[in-house]
């Protein structure tokens, strides 16, 4: 036993020495083990936050072919704020909160969707392509799939016309990326806009034998110079531009409406039934481009309330409705359709979100954070009444307003049971705008020479522009 147990602690002492040894070993492979897990990790979440920021900033670069895209609002308000504070004086008519609403206005929030679906399109070789493409992004983009809100474009009834679509559209994004000229932009409307229904409406006097003796005596000799120049176009002596509003049910302005030498109306609003409140004239057909997307899907697109030989004038609201005007171009043989300058569509923006962004610092001394926040600054926009008036600036010598305007008594629209407004768009502002536009009618009476017309000026983004509104006035 002695010999026994002497040998058992003599290879007891043997082992134990050994085992000792190899367990800081055991140890530190397993510490070496899990630092190597942990520090795999911390790399995949670094690749990951990499991935992330590398595809956000390439949203960015994508969003405009300016600087100004990227500028942070919160940064640009907390930096007008700050110089707003070290000038007690400054207030909301300061040339500081000026350059700061013009500075604002300038950015469009929606170009990066729009610029991304416009490169979409003109990448595509096929409708189908770009059906799948639409597809894609709208898996990875939510935000863009709402925006878009589109059918199906390779359809049949789509297909014929994708090559004449991507000129269109190609023709129509060049546009949109020349920097802005107010004053080339509004004087263009004649040209571009007036012209053609001119020369339209002209012929069809001609062609109904009313100035056939003139047409004898003077063969095609005024039709050729209208072709030849836009000078000899003069602009339309009165304007009539007829909003939607329930108001119009308070008043029986029919006659006085058709009384105008031009009369244009909006987003084809009914006429009959309501003669005695809106009249029955129509010069111009105003659109959103929502609406002929509508009438697309009918036989012949047909889109004239208001007779086939009415012109249709409409803005672009999403670049894939040039595909409509692709296909109901051929069909509208009658009267002119026409789409406004890209670059007019933004003039027009942003003045009203200049005047949007005033108006709500004003009334509740909030940032522009906020207001962004509570008119969902990518999705808004102007209405198409607002434009239909700059239109009108453009191509008339005097302008009256009918329909626009609101109280509590009466519904949204003259000729619909809607009650409530759309609340991408900011009427208040729009209404303060044609209140400003109505008050140069004063200035016009003062002006030197009994000039017709009064200096743009104070009117942001046209303010010095050499562009010269006519008188308008607001019919309520």
């Amino acid at each position: 036993m002695g010999i026994l147990g002497t040998a058992a602690g003599r290879a007891k002492q043997e082992l134990l020495p050994s085992t000792i040894a190899s367990s800081p070993v055991m140890f530190s492979c397993e510490i070496s083990l899990r630092v190597r897990v942990f520090l795999l990790t911390i790399f995949l979440i670094f690749i990951t936050a990499l991935s992330i920021l590398c595809s956000q900033l390439l949203v960015v670069s994508q969003s405009s072919s300016t600087s100004a895209a990227a500028i942070d609002y919160w940064a640009m308000t907390t930096a007008f704020y700050t110089t707003a504070a070290d000038d007690k004086s400054s207030s909301l008519n300061s040339e500081t909160t000026t350059r700061f609403l013009s500075e604002i206005a300038a950015i469009d929030p929606s170009e990066r969707l729009m610029r991304q679906q416009t490169q979409d399109l003109l990448g595509a070789q096929t409708p189908s392509e770009y059906d799948k493409r639409q597809l894609y992004v709208s898996t990875k983009d939510p935000q863009y799939n709402f925006r878009v809100q589109l059918a199906q474009i390779s359809t049949s009834r789509y297909i014929p016309f994708w090559p004449q679509f991507k000129r269109l559209l190609r023709t129509w994004a060049e546009t949109k990326s020349r920097s802005v000229d107010p004053q080339q932009v509004m004087h263009s409307l004649v040209s571009q806009i007036q012209a053609p229904i001119r020369r339209h409406y002209q012929q069809q006097e001609l062609d109904s034998g009313t100035r056939e003796l003139e047409k004898q005596q003077q063969p095609q000799q005024q039709p050729s110079r209208l072709n030849q120049t836009t000078q000899m176009i003069s602009r339309y002596r009165n304007c009539a531009v007829v909003g939607n509003s329930g108001i119009l049910l308070q008043q029986s302005y029919g006659s006085a409406i058709d009384a105008h030498e031009m009369v244009m109306r909006l987003n084809n609003a009914r006429t009959v039934g309501f003669e005695k409140f809106v009249g029955s004239k129509t010069t111009i057909s105003f659109l959103n481009s929502n609406i002929l997307h509508r009438c697309a899907f009918r036989s012949d697109c047909f889109c004239h309330p208001y007779g086939a030989n009415v012109p249709i004038v409409l803005y672009i609201c999403q670049v894939i409705h040039l595909m409509d005007i692709a296909m109901c171009g051929n069909v509208h043989k009658a009267a002119p359709l026409l789409v406004t300058d890209p670059l007019f569509d933004s003039l027009i923006a942003k003045i009203v979100k200049w005047y949007s962004v005033k108006e709500f610092m004003q009334k509740t001394g909030e940032s522009f954070a906020r207001w962004n926040s509570v008119h969902d600054g990518e999705n808004f926009h102007y209405s198409s009444g607002m434009q239909a008036v700059m239109l009108a600036m453009g191509i008339c010598e005097e302008v009256d307003l009918f329909g626009f305007g609101k109280d509590d008594g009466s519904q949204h629209h003259y000729h619909t049971r809607q009650k409530e407004e759309l609340g991408l768009h900011d009427y208040e502002a729009e209404y303060r705008i044609y209140e400003h536009l109505s008050s140069l009618k004063q200035q016009q009476k003062q002006a030197p020479g009994n000039s017709n017309f009064v200096a743009a000026h104070k009117l942001p983004f046209l303010n010095g522009s050499g562009f010269e509104l006519p008188p308008l006035h607001v019919f309520r």
